[in-house]
Parts: structure tokens; sequence; C-alpha cells
């Protein structure tokens, strides 16, 4: 993504997104968060922010940057929801089993989500 602005301006490459902070809701198969576009070779830049959502029912990914009035919805394979499922119940699992490892939870963990 690039951006110009004047007349003898040269041009800003927007070359990096970083996608944080992200809510993983493993029971309704979603995962939402922010996006944020900058530029790694003009860091004085100002980072542009954006949304997005990965919806596992209906396997898609969508990315909006309002600002840039830019929306792309990609519609995921079955590999890919399957995978990204694992991601997502991998981490669930994980930080509940590590609560109770490290004694703020008493318990035992149940497996599912």
């Amino acid at each position: 993504m690039n951006s110009v602005l004047g007349n003898n301006a040269s041009v800003v490459g927007y070359d990096k997104m970083i996608m944080s902070p992200i809510t993983i809701d493993a029971a309704n198969r979603m995962v939402t968060g922010n996006v944020r576009v900058t530029s790694t070779g003009s860091p004085e830049m100002t980072e542009i922010v954006g949304s997005f959502e990965i919806n596992l029912n209906a396997s898609t990914l969508d990315v909006t940057i309002a600002l840039l009035d830019f929306r792309r919805k990609i519609n995921l394979t079955a590999g890919q929801v399957t995978t990204v499922q694992g991601w997502a119940d991998s981490a669930q699992n994980d930080f509940e089993g590590g609560l109770i490892t490290v004694g703020v939870v008493a318990g035992v963990q149940s497996g599912g989500v």
C-alpha cells in the first residue's frame, strides 16, 4: 500500500501489517481484532488502523480499514478453517491449563471448548 502527498513527495510504502490485540472465541468459532498498517521504511509515518474478523462458521476472513475505505473479504478453504480452529482450540486449552499449572485456578481441566 503506497501513499503520496504533495507534488514532489516520494512514495511511502506501508508494508507491515500487525494483527493485535486478538480475541479468540473458540466456542463460537470467531477470531477478531485490530489491524495496524505501518511503514518500515518511514517509521515516523502515522500508522493506519482497522479491524479484522475470522468467522470460521462462514469460512471467511474480513479486513476493514475505514480510513482508506478498504474492505477485503476472503473465503477460506476447508483446510484453512480446520487449521485456524486448531490454533484457537490450542490457545484456549493452553491458557486454561496454564492457569491451573501456576495455581491461579484450582481444579482439573476438562477437554473441549
